[in-house]
């Protein structure tokens, strides 16, 4: 029972430090677009003009643009095997219970199954997010 646990508050420990580290600046991969830029045709000869020993900088003909920034894909892997552990403790839990009345109306329980539906609805928005077919 002492296994169990340590087990349970060392995924909780982890699953709120990764919750915590995946909304910081850092530890977010920007994501990037290309932008192709137009260069007019007066460009076209602009470094004949010069010597060829000096020729001034040419326009970049595409730009980087960081559009928005997401959580490592690391962090999302990480909150599902902390759920993985804390639906494996309530399935046992469950089964243990002398009363599965009393057990059901424990509020910590009814917490946990809202984290239940709020992994759901998270994993649907993360695979949607991955798909641009269904952006």
């Amino acid at each position: 029972m002492q296994v169990t646990s340590i087990v349970s508050v060392f995924f909780i420990v982890v699953s709120i430090l990764s919750f915590c580290l995946k909304t910081h600046p850092t530890m977010r991969v920007p994501v990037i677009r290309n932008i192709s830029v137009h260069i007019p045709a007066v460009y076209a000869n602009y470094t004949s003009m010069f010597s060829s020993r000096s020729p001034p900088a040419v326009p970049l003909p595409w730009l980087l643009d960081k559009q928005r920034t997401t959580p490592h894909d690391a962090f999302f892997y990480v909150e599902c095997v902390c759920n993985v552990w804390f639906t494996f403790e309530l399935i046992a839990r469950s089964i243990v219970s002398p009363s599965k009345v009393a057990f059901l109306l424990i509020l910590l329980l009814l917490l946990r199954l809202l984290v239940r539906i709020n992994l759901v609805s998270c994993t649907e928005r993360w695979i949607s997010s991955r798909n641009p077919a269904t952006s």
